[in-house]
């Protein structure tokens, strides 16, 4: 963070060695200086079924399809959700999988996030297609039907393939953020009240109420998440969304695919 140092300027203006154009000059000099320095990023994280701490190449195929298969076999109904940070098939863990070059961003010697963004998409389909992609054909059916058979009862959906949903209540959407150097959102990972009998933090009915999608933060000042160590680790997403469905008397939770987009100014 070569450039004038503020202090200093500052020091000299009170005992008269600069004039209040030159302190100008020089400070606006100074800014420029430091953001010559600075250059845009941005890390881009996708929900996928990878319960493996070490996220691989190859568990998304290869091909102009391959996370479109994957969001269709990550869009599945089940009867539990995933601890926020456990990794675990079923239920589908809600740990996101980065599809920038994250490790690129151990050049700077220290980086700063601008803006976090999170979507959430719907990746199921009808009942045909959605029996041989595993899909639940029963929930499936729930939520085609209820579009058209319901009066101001029907089940949150989008009418495009993977289109954009996201604005009901219990989405279970609390996303968290870990970086070596900071976590972000960690008041996400648990509720409010200790159980009487366990004193654990873990209320499910608290969990379903999430933040509302589509999510946008802007910090008033950029936050410092330090020098990266060009690990796969650097970055570490962690955000679920879903609709409880009922299966006849069976409660399910349709899972729906989740994206995250963290801008960041790195500087060398």
């Amino acid at each position: 963070m070569d450039g004038l140092d503020d202090n200093i300027i500052s020091s000299r203006l009170k005992v008269g060695d600069l004039t209040t154009k030159e302190y100008s000059d020089l400070l606006i000099q100074n800014q420029m200086e430091l953001w010559r320095k600075f250059t845009p990023e941005l890390a881009v994280f996708a929900s996928s079924g990878q319960n493996d701490k070490n996220q691989t190449d190859a568990y998304i195929d290869d091909s102009l399809d391959g996370y479109y298969q994957e969001l269709l076999e990550f869009s599945k109904a089940q009867t539990a959700i995933p601890n926020p940070t456990e990794l675990t098939a079923t239920p589908k863990t809600a740990r996101l999988r980065p599809v920038a070059d994250i490790r690129n961003l151990s050049k700077y010697e220290e980086c700063f996030i601008t803006k976090i963004t999170f979507r959430c998409f719907d990746s199921t389909l009808n009942n045909a297609d959605g029996l041989s992609a595993g899909q639940d054909a029963n929930i499936l059916t729930e939520l085609q039907t209820s579009i058209t058979t319901t009066f101001n009862d029907a089940y949150m959906q989008s009418r495009f393939i993977h289109g954009e949903i996201g604005g009901y209540l219990l989405n279970f959407f609390r996303p968290y953020i870990y970086t070596p150097n900071r976590a972000i959102y960690s008041s996400q990972l648990i509720t409010n009240y200790p159980d009487a009998t366990t004193k654990t933090k873990d209320n499910l009915g608290d969990r379903t109420v999430g933040i509302y999608l589509p999510y946008e933060y802007e910090p008033p000042y950029p936050i410092s998440i330090g020098k990266l160590s060009n690990t796969q680790d650097d970055i570490v997403v962690y955000a679920m969304a879903g609709q409880i469905v009922y299966d006849g008397a069976t409660l399910k939770v349709q899972r729906y695919p989740v994206t995250c987009q963290i801008e960041i100014i790195g500087m060398k």
